[in-house]
């Protein structure tokens, strides 16, 4: 079982102040549309502007999916709201974050790589769109082109610790694992509980030779997370191939526990004990 990174694609909390949602019969009159979910039909009314542009519906939208919802009818009515304001005048290029946002949730990773190659991207100040760009290359294994966004990220938001992380994760897939240990160094710094840190600078340690430092990685990984299942795979990849077998058997167990459906569980446990 090879020893293994990881990425994610974690769940976004946007706030937008100026639109809530309404159910249809409530006295605020209904004026941007209707969404239907389960049962229920809804409508977005704006609480600072009675007469919102079709940008900020689109925004509207957008939020309610990423904090009340997870109906793609949505994502789908932000992106028709989209094509109106188009319609109306608006460049592609100012709107281009909203279209990457409603992109993203789709994982339509083709359609944020393309309008990334159209529109100037210095013009865009927003953090999160540079962040969904660079999961965007990075999920289609340009981890080079992930960096560049992932570093504007991390400029535009310092403060934003999963910028940091991601970006450190686009430096171990493009193979620069040392610059990687460093920006893992510098995230655990910030905040010495980031889990996946540990898990993933033990991945470039061990990359580049460190045994030690990566075994010590792995296990500050599980104290914070014992069933991070990348974690106990890596340890337990180490601990086999440094000839511990019994250590190594023990992570399995813990893996098989937690995922007895897993295939590959149960295989590399049937390598350790030799059948």
């Amino acid at each position: 079982m090879p020893v293994s990174g990881s990425s994610d694609i974690p769940h976004v909390r946007i706030t937008d102040h100026f639109i809530r949602p309404l159910r249809v019969g409530e006295d605020r009159a209904v004026t941007a549309g209707q969404v239907e979910e389960t049962t229920l039909t809804y409508s977005l009314a704006s609480l600072i502007d009675d007469d919102p542009s079709q940008a900020e519906i689109a925004e509207g939208f957008l939020t309610y999916y990423e904090e009340k919802t997870n109906q793609p009818g949505f994502i789908d009515s932000a992106k028709v709201y989209l094509r109106r304001a188009e319609r109306g005048g608006r460049s592609r290029e100012s709107l281009a974050s909203t279209w990457v946002r409603a992109w993203f949730w789709e994982q339509d990773y083709a359609s944020i790589k393309g309008i990334a190659n159209q529109v100037d991207l210095d013009l865009i100040e927003d953090p999160w769109t540079h962040y969904r760009i660079g999961e965007a290359y990075l999920s289609t294994g340009l981890p080079g082109d992930a960096i560049v966004h992932f570093s504007r990220a991390v400029q535009l938001a310092p403060e934003q610790l999963r910028f940091l992380h991601k970006l450190a994760v686009g430096q171990s897939e493009s193979g620069d694992h040392a610059t990687a240990v460093e920006t893992y160094n510098r995230l655990l710094a910030l905040n010495p509980e980031f889990e996946a840190a540990y898990n993933n600078r033990g991945f470039s340690r061990l990359v580049m030779g460190d045994v030690g430092g990566a075994e010590s990685d792995f296990k500050r990984s599980l104290a914070l997370y014992p069933d991070g299942e990348n974690s106990l795979a890596n340890l337990a990849s180490l601990y086999y191939n440094t000839n511990r077998a019994d250590s190594a058997l023990l992570m399995v167990d813990r893996l098989i526990r937690i995922d007895p459906s897993n295939p590959a569980y149960t295989e590399f446990r049937m390598i350790i004990s030799g059948g």
